[in-house]
């Protein structure tokens, strides 16, 4: 069917969508379950980060460290006190 849309000069949406301006699909989450953090600056931040499953891209490593996403920026972080790294998404 997309070649004929094609043939006609029809404009195809990807991921697909009804129309330009209807919003992007949400972005599918991570199936990874563990992240193992060695060599931080911060020896706190080292170890095994789990996947939270109350959260779609969190993971822990205790209390208070995890991994996740905030905006558009990747955070090793103390939740709520200190972000020891942070990265573009």
């Amino acid at each position: 069917m997309s070649v004929e849309l094609k043939k006609q000069g029809s404009v195809l949406h990807y991921p697909v969508r009804s129309n330009c301006s209807a919003p992007l699909p949400p972005a599918p989450s991570s199936k990874c379950s563990k992240f193992v953090v060695t060599g931080a600056g911060t020896a706190a931040c080292n170890g095994n980060y789990l996947r939270d499953s109350s959260t779609a891209m969190s993971w822990t490593l205790d209390n208070t460290h995890a991994i996740y996403k905030y905006g558009s920026d990747w955070h090793i972080a103390q939740e709520g006190e200190e972000v020891f790294y942070s990265t573009p998404a």
